[in-house]
């Protein structure tokens, strides 16, 4: 099994914002993905909490979530197959370059 790398969760919003978490727990990964089901955008609210801030999103507003990690849990390839959930895995170069190509690119004088 590779070594666990820190994971980016991204919660897409149907306003068009993007909102942030980083995890450097590779047990609470596991935890939170299988949490995340189909259900998750039909819930009253999905609660992400630390130590310090508590931040919630209704589902309703939830667009998409984005899980960045390595290795993918083994939950995931079995929701794939059991749902219309779509797992794509790429290596890094590959998503540095999608990451760069989907930045907005300002420039000025």
């Amino acid at each position: 099994m590779a070594a666990f790398q820190p994971t980016e969760i991204q919660i897409h919003l149907t306003n068009g914002r993007k909102h942030l978490f980083y995890q450097g727990d590779a047990d609470l990964v596991a935890k939170i993905c299988d949490d995340l089901d189909l259900q998750v955008f039909t819930r009253q609210n999905l609660i992400i909490a630390n130590g310090d801030h508590v931040t919630a999103f209704p589902g309703h507003a939830m667009l998409g979530i984005t899980v960045l990690t390595d290795p993918l849990p083994p939950s995931f390839y079995e929701r794939e197959l059991q749902s219309k959930t779509v797992i794509t895995q790429i290596g890094a170069k590959a998503f540095e370059a999608k990451r760069q190509q989907l930045s907005a690119q300002v420039e000025g004088q």
